[in-house]
């Protein structure tokens, strides 16, 4: 060093100073002089504090096409606090980090069109990364498991819901509202409004005027209206109308027929059918029924009134399935997280859409999604808002899993993918007027998010590389999602239907093991489905009375229905009283039938208030009037035991009609007794009293096989076939 300093570099320096001490100055004024050059150095990082951080991670923040790379982001609460360059951030000490290198970040999505009917359904839509939900049918059940899923008793995604369906007359489905008087319709958006529902469901067979009623009491209370097009209604006038969505694409085929075509209804109608076998047979062309310009104008009319569309194209595309195809999709490994009731809901020879529809008539319908496509392609031209959901659980349509089928056609009918991937997180936001709240990735967001392995804006199928979801703050690595699953898998096919529930109790309070003569439990199966189950103990007093206490849980069709019962009934096995109450998803009922003077008495309670409604509805007397429920094999078992091999009786049975049980419902059996049969029972081998019962219920028939213990008349099996299938009770082992 002393040595690279030139003399010329000393002569400003006094010469009595020493060639070492001369350079030892100049050196330090170097090292001043560089460090002024520099600048001060910079001041350490703050730190930022936060529950959760996701470091070095790419981020793709859905409020347009692009992505960021390098990125923490902080998660405080339910909250995203700070977006940063990760070099530009130093995390408080105490935050858990979750590694993002090589991983990408973005909105947890949005199915806007779903039917949850159970606790076990949610949890599948966020081990999906699905993080909010659009419910199109609701009840006080619905907004308890709301409250439940926002507190966090139950694991599932924020829930916006409708209150009861409201359509016209007839009712498609059991359980809406039917409504044909205008008022009515304006009475029901009060209600549905006042009880905390986020929005109205409005249905097919609604007239115009009650559609324009609701509509019009909708607004002033600005609660948004929702649903199908009504059929007598044109598809413009119903957007016009304010409808916040449109779903499924309802009405849409009607507007956009050409001159000499109708299709109907626009669902599986006859003149659709037609259409499609004239297709199908070359003679005509869907560019012969439906008009693009058409489709362009409802269009333009969706955009100027502000009306989103949930084409729901997922559900269209199984609309129309050959049972060949059914059966591909029975075979998806996923059925396991689906319950057996909305497996049996989902065989085709279950649907009442299906049925007298031959195979060759599914094929030829399946011409008609390419129209639904093209429609979705012409509302996205003109501008108009579109949502992705998905209507599960319609048959084939997976709760969670079928998201991602429905972005993949959004994609087909000409989104791009960018477009479709919005349709699930920013659109979705913007509709419900929560823009920032959701469906994007920035500060003050609510903290839904998936992490993924690979870009989905490069290709859909790599949502199948995700890596964990946040729900709400709450972090849930992959192998929690998988347990999560496992757990709904579980329940199905080992299910434990009465954990949770009360003890049988007498009234007198005594515990069953107590005081019963005997006690079972029962599983009810359709096919191999275990659908639900009934346990039930009776006590038989000194003076040949009988009580029998129960409890039931019932999951055919698409609800679950439990309820608790008891029945009393004199030596002779005739009913004195029988009192019942029930819940299921959708509404809540109980009552009585009870023998008096002038007849039995059916009664239903009110839910609400808890007041008998209606008037009594009186059976005389002579009539042989039952539960409807397992403990009536107990009550005519002496009857049943007194005939011999081959003997034939009829009974004149009055029973309370299922769906309407204070309504009483006339039945003529015929009973005839089998042969005994060997049976084997907890206890060991038994024989068994066997009959056959034809029920005539008039406008339907059913038809029964009852198996006894010839000793005691304790209930073995009970196996009956009805017009909606067959069910069998089999007592538990």
């Amino acid at each position: 060093m002393l040595q690279s300093i030139d003399n010329s570099q000393l002569k400003y320096f006094p010469r009595n100073l020493t060639r070492a001490t001369a350079v030892c100055v100049l050196l330090v004024l170097m090292v001043v002089a560089a460090c002024s050059e520099r600048g001060p150095e910079p001041a350490p990082l703050p730190e930022t504090g936060g529950d959760i951080a996701f470091v070095n991670v790419t981020v793709i923040p859905m409020d347009r096409e692009r992505t960021v790379g390098g990125q923490t982001v902080v998660i405080e609460a339910d909250r995203i606090t700070t977006i940063a360059a990760s070099e530009s951030i130093k995390l408080a000490p105490g935050v858990k980090v979750i590694d993002g290198a090589g991983k990408f970040l973005m909105p947890g999505l949005s199915d806007m069109h779903v039917h949850i009917w159970s606790d076990k359904e949610p949890p599948l839509y966020v081990a999906n990364g699905v993080t909010t939900v659009r419910n199109m049918w609701g009840s006080p059940e619905t907004l308890a498991l709301r409250d439940a899923i926002n507190r966090g008793d139950v694991l599932g995604p924020t829930m916006i819901t409708a209150g009861t369906l409201i359509d016209g007359s007839p009712r498609i489905w059991q359980g809406s509202e039917e409504v044909s008087d205008p008022e009515q319709g304006r009475e029901l958006v009060r209600q549905q409004h006042s009880a905390g529902y986020d929005f109205i469901k409005v249905y097919s067979n609604l007239t115009p005027e009650v559609f324009m009623a609701i509509a019009d009491e909708a607004n002033k209370l600005d609660i948004p209206f929702a649903g199908h097009v009504p059929i007598s209604m044109d598809a413009a006038d119903a957007m016009r109308a304010g409808m916040a969505t449109v779903e499924h694409l309802t009405g849409l085929k009607a507007a956009s027929t050409n001159t000499g075509y109708s299709v109907g209804n626009g669902f599986r109608s006859q003149e659709m059918m037609e259409i499609a076998d004239r297709v199908n047979a070359d003679e005509i062309t869907m560019a012969d029924v439906f008009s693009t310009e058409k489709m362009q104008e409802l269009g333009e009319v969706a955009k100027a009134s502000g009306t989103w569309h949930s084409a729901t194209l997922v559900v269209i595309d199984r609309i129309f399935l050959t049972t060949k195809q059914s059966e591909s999709y029975f075979a998806r490994p996923e059925m396991r997280y689906i319950s057996p009731a909305i497996r049996s809901f989902w065989n085709p020879e279950n649907d009442f859409r299906r049925k007298d529809v031959p195979e060759e008539q599914m094929l030829a319908m399946q011409q008609f999604l390419d129209i639904d496509l093209q429609q979705v392609a012409a509302l996205h031209a003109a501008g108009a808002g579109i949502l992705a959901g998905t209507d599960a659980p319609n048959p084939f349509v997976l709760h969670g899993f079928a998201i991602y089928e429905e972005l993949a056609f959004l994609e087909k009918a000409g989104l791009s993918r960018y477009e479709a991937i919005a349709a699930a997180t920013r659109n979705p936001a913007i509709f419900l007027q929560s823009e920032g709240e959701f469906g994007t990735i920035r500060p003050g967001a609510r903290a839904d998010l998936i992490l993924l392995d690979a870009n989905p804006l490069d290709d859909l199928a790599n949502f199948d590389s995700r890596q964990g979801v946040m729900l709400r703050g709450r972090w849930l690595g992959q192998a929690e999602l998988l347990a999560a699953l496992e757990s709904v898998a579980a329940s199905y096919e080992n299910p434990q239907w009465f954990a949770g529930r009360d003890p049988l109790q007498f009234d007198d309070h005594s515990a069953v093991g107590e005081s019963a003569v005997s006690s079972a439990e029962f599983i009810l199966k359709v096919g191999d489905l275990n659908m639900g189950g009934e346990r039930l103990a009776v006590l038989r007093e000194g003076n040949g009375r009988q009580t029998v206490v129960a409890q039931n849980i019932n999951t055919m069709g698409l609800l679950e229905t439990s309820g608790d019962y008891s029945v009393e009934a004199d030596e002779h096995g005739i009913l004195l009283n029988y009192e019942y109450a029930s819940v299921n998803n959708l509404n809540q009922s109980s009552g009585s039938v009870s023998r008096h003077d002038d007849g039995y008495h059916f009664v239903t309670v009110n839910a609400q208030s808890g007041a008998p409604s209606g008037q009594d509805n009186i059976v005389a007397l002579d009539k042989r009037v039952l539960s409807n429920t397992l403990a009536d094999w107990y009550l005519l078992a002496p009857e049943f035991a007194a005939l011999k091999v081959g003997e034939t009786m009829a009974l004149d049975v009055v029973a309370p009609a299922l769906g309407a049980p204070g309504t009483p419902l006339p039945q003529a059996w015929t009973v005839s007794r089998q042969d005994n049969a060997a049976g084997v029972t907890r206890s060991g081998m038994i024989e068994m009293l066997v009959c056959n019962v034809t029920m005539d219920l008039g406008s339907a028939s059913m038809s029964a096989v009852v198996k006894m213990d010839s000793e005691n008349g304790s209930l073995v099996s009970l196996d009956v076939v009805s017009p909606m299938g067959s069910m069998s009770y089999t007592r538990a082992q």
